[in-house]
């Protein structure tokens, strides 16, 4: 193709074709020169045609996920994976995690004994920081988050057994080291500077698991594998079964009991209590007291760890 051309169209329609000499050194094939001294305006047709189909010949229609949202196609960076679905990267983590959890992850709980032994808690480690980022969706960018956050605290205490809370490990959220995703290095910088940052969505509260009794029950598959498109089922799921659990949510003689969690990020839930009680009736089966007396509850740092085997 001829140096300064733009568009691979223009080959199909004669635009490359030398029109001299002194242009490209070669004399154009006779078929070639008689259209165009048949049709002095066929390059103008051409153009016309390469303006209304060539979208779809360069693959610019391939950015329908973002197409009218430039302010997300800027903030995300997002380049689908081929095909649309997910991305190699991701599914190189995402599928031995959840086998992962398959194996280890029941009740809600964890039998960190046998994860600490399993080969391939180091291959999922090292897959996080390889995943491409570029071609996540903003859903894949927030499943695969909350999937790396879990897997990271499950990794860092497999690592220092025994051990009968986290709170035990001095730093272990804001000082221990992870490589993790986006460059970050610590638990608190995955969760509140890159994934609360970016997702204000309070649901997430109640899917990640900081490794406590206290915490939601850690689902044993990956959020991750609930792509493309099934990731708001499973989080509203999982909101759901959170504030039906008494560990969480409790109600007796006129006095509500909350968990901390909601005590800690209250200003993500609204921006007072009337707020905060009616998204808790949003996502709870049992009712609610009309106006309760709120009380939070001490929460449990004991290690959500499995004893029976």
């Amino acid at each position: 193709m001829q140096q300064g051309l733009e568009h691979p169209l223009q080959a199909l329609l004669f635009l490359h074709i030398p029109r001299n000499r002194q242009y490209s050194g070669q004399e154009p094939q006779p078929a070639v020169r008689c259209l165009w001294n048949m049709h002095p305006y066929l390059h103008i047709l051409s153009a016309w045609i390469l303006v209304i189909i060539g979208p779809f010949a360069s693959g610019e229609h391939l950015s329908a996920p973002t197409a009218g949202r430039p302010d997300l196609a800027a903030s995300t960076g997002f380049v689908p994976a081929p095909g649309g679905g997910v991305p190699s990267s991701l599914e190189a983590f995402s599928q031995p995690y959840n086998s992962f959890l398959e194996a280890h992850v029941r009740r809600g709980g964890v039998d960190y004994i046998a994860a600490a032994r399993d080969p391939r808690r180091p291959l999922i480690r090292a897959a996080i920081p390889e995943v491409d980022w570029a071609q996540l969706s903003p859903e894949g960018q927030k499943a695969f988050l909350i999937d790396a956050y879990n897997f990271l605290v499950i990794d860092l205490i497999c690592a220092r057994l025994p051990l009968e809370s986290v709170m035990d490990v001095a730093g272990f959220f804001d000082n221990v080291a992870i490589e993790g995703p986006q460059g970050t290095r610590s638990l608190d910088a995955l969760e509140k500077r890159l994934l609360y940052k970016r997702f204000e969505d309070p649901r997430l509260h109640f899917v990640l698991v900081c490794g406590a009794k206290g915490c939601p029950e850690l689902e044993n598959r990956a959020f991750s594998m609930a792509l493309p498109g099934g990731l708001d089922q499973r989080l509203d799921r999982a909101t759901r079964r959170a504030l039906n659990n008494p560990v969480l949510v409790s109600s007796a003689d006129g006095k509500l009991y909350l968990s901390r969690i909601f005590e800690w990020y209250a200003e993500d839930f609204g921006p007072d209590q009337t707020a905060l009680l009616h998204w808790i009736r949003q996502h709870r089966s049992a009712a609610l007291p009309d106006q309760p007396e709120v009380v939070y509850m001490d929460y449990n740092w004991r290690l959500n760890q499995i004893v029976d085997r």
